[in-house]
Parts: structure tokens; C-alpha cells; sequence
């Protein structure tokens, strides 16, 4: 069956452009001559580039996730900037990106301006990091065995004066099939006075994705020492 098929298609009762969205939300009858039931359906309210701000709200609420305005931005600039990629966005994205976002410190003594990486074959992995560290901004360029070590170790030459992290747990996890599917990953970090936190992060990108989560982590472990 196609999915444009009026009335019994997949897209027959999808709702995506905000303003459309919002009259469906006040009043299923702006845009529906009917009950989507009668015809076997359910109404789904639809991410991508012209999501609005009403759908987030909608489905922030199905799921019962709760967010602080900056992190309602956070999550609707993240949204939209998949969107306009071309990316699809399911339900299991939307609520991963809103729980990694959701369990962000409220502190963020560090934040993540950029990062580059450079791997293949006969080449050694190369990445370079640049933080805001409390205003400051510096940058480093590591080697390691992978990307993501490499980031890693960028991370901790940046950051030792502040705190001595090691990496105790890392999981990558494709949340949705495809080869541009969203990587979910969950680090566990400690310091050198036996405190243990954890950090969470979705990106299409999993190198992004794993260091956004370890600086996430890392001011985790700021907040606790302080």
C-alpha cells in the first residue's frame, strides 16, 4: 500500500510542519475529517525539518520526560539540524536524544567547540579536541589506537590540571537499523578520589556521540568534587 493512499496510507494521519501540528493538537478536525480509528489508524505526529515546537512538547509529554528550557533549546536545535539533514527521526530517536540531553549536568564547566579525526588503514588514528574549559579555550591533537581512544586521550591532556579521569566503561549501541542510524553511548569515568559517574550522548556520528558522553561525565565529576 502506498503511504500518500488517502485515508487507509501510513501518511494519511501523519503531522509534521508546526502550524499543522498545533491545529491538530487544539482540534483533531482542522485537518482530520475523522476519527483516525475508524479507519484502523493512530495519529502520528512527525519529526523532521519542519517540526515545530508544539510536536516536541507533544511528544516530551507522551514520554513524560521533563526538560529545563535550555535543555527544550538544546533538544529542539538538535531535532531540527537532523531534519535538515535528511535524517528520519523515530520515536526511539526522539526519546534517546531527549534522555542523553535530560542527564546533562546542569553545570557544564566544559564544553565541546570541536573535534576532527583522522583513521584508515596504514594511517595512525589522529584526533584533534578544542574545549571551553571555565572560559578558557584550548586545543589538542592526540594518537591512539582508534578514534575514539585518540579523542579520549585529547580530552585528558586538556583536562588533567582540572581532574584525572580514566575510562572504566564504554557501550555504543545503534538505536535505530541503517548505516545513518543514531549511536547512543553510555561511558562510566572515575577520579583520582574514587568518585564514579556516568555520561550519555546521541549522534549520528558515534566519535561525536562517545565525547560528548565523556565530557558530560567530566562535568559530572566537577559538580561532585565541588
Amino acid at each position: 500500500m502506498p503511504p500518500n493512499k488517502a485515508i487507509i496510507g501510513e501518511n494519511a494521519f501523519a503531522h509534521e510542519a508546526g502550524i499543522h501540528v498545533q491545529g491538530v493538537l487544539e482540534n483533531s478536525e482542522t485537518y482530520e475529517a475523522f476519527k483516525p480509528e475508524e479507519v484502523g489508524h493512530t495519529r502520528r505526529i512527525v519529526l523532521g525539518k519542519l517540526t515545530g515546537a508544539n510536536a516536541i512538547r507533544s511528544k516530551l509529554e507522551e514520554y513524560d520526560i521533563n526538560l529545563e528550557d535550555e535543555q527544550f533549546d538544546q533538544l529542539f536545535k538538535k531535532v531540527k539540524a537532523l531534519g535538515d539533514s535528511g535524517k528520519t527521526i523515530t520515536d526511539v530517536d526522539f526519546r534517546s536524544l531527549a534522555e542523553s540531553i535530560q542527564g546533562r549536568p546542569t553545570e557544564e564547566k566544559i564544553k565541546l567547540l570541536g573535534i576532527s579525526v583522522m583513521t584508515g588503514d596504514h594511517v595512525l588514528p589522529t584526533a584533534s579536541v578544542k574545549l571551553d574549559m571555565d572560559g578558557e579555550i584550548k586545543s589538542c591533537a592526540q594518537i591512539g589506537v582508534g578514534p575514539v581512544d585518540a579523542a579520549l586521550s585529547a580530552i585528558q591532556s586538556l583536562i588533567k590540571e582540572m581532574v584525572d579521569i580514566t575510562l572504566e566503561e564504554y557501550h555504543i549501541e545503534a538505536i535505530t537499523g541503517g548505516t545513518n542510524a543514531l549511536g547512543e553511548v553510555i561511558v562510566k569515568t572515575g577520579d583520582e578520589q574514587g568518585n564514579k559517574v556516568t555520561g550519555r550522548s546521541t549522534d549520528e556520528d558515534i566519535v561525536k556521540a562517545s565525547v560528548e558522553a565523556i565530557i558530560s561525565s567530566v562535568n559530572k565529576l566537577l559538580m561532585l568534587r565541588k
